[in-house]
């Protein structure tokens, strides 16, 4: 018997609408799964520019996952579909590919 158990997705989109902000949790939180995995324990109260760069690397994953359909059409310079969260919004697609509103 082949039993499947769905992955919930990290919806950090939806808690943070504060562009800046979901950037250092999301590097925030890379950094606590890196230190699990090389048991590293030092207290650094900063990020470094390729944790951020981490964390935008996650989003544009996040938003592609969340919003294809919509990302498609930003792309070919047309509107978001009536039916999407983002219709409300003035989005437009950023030069690294992402989502801004």
């Amino acid at each position: 018997m082949c039993v499947l158990h769905a992955t919930p997705q990290w919806d950090l989109a939806s808690r943070y609408s504060s562009w800046p902000k979901l950037l250092r949790i999301t590097a925030y939180f890379y950094r606590f799964l890196s230190r699990l995995r090389l048991s590293k324990h030092s207290n650094i109260a900063f990020l470094f520019p390729e944790e951020i760069q981490n964390a935008k690397r996650y989003s544009k994953t996040m938003q592609s996952d969340m919003f294809p359909n919509e990302i498609a059409g930003l792309k070919q310079k047309r509107l978001v579909p009536k039916s999407s969260p983002l219709s409300v919004l003035n989005s437009y697609i950023n030069e690294n590919g992402l989502i801004r509103i």
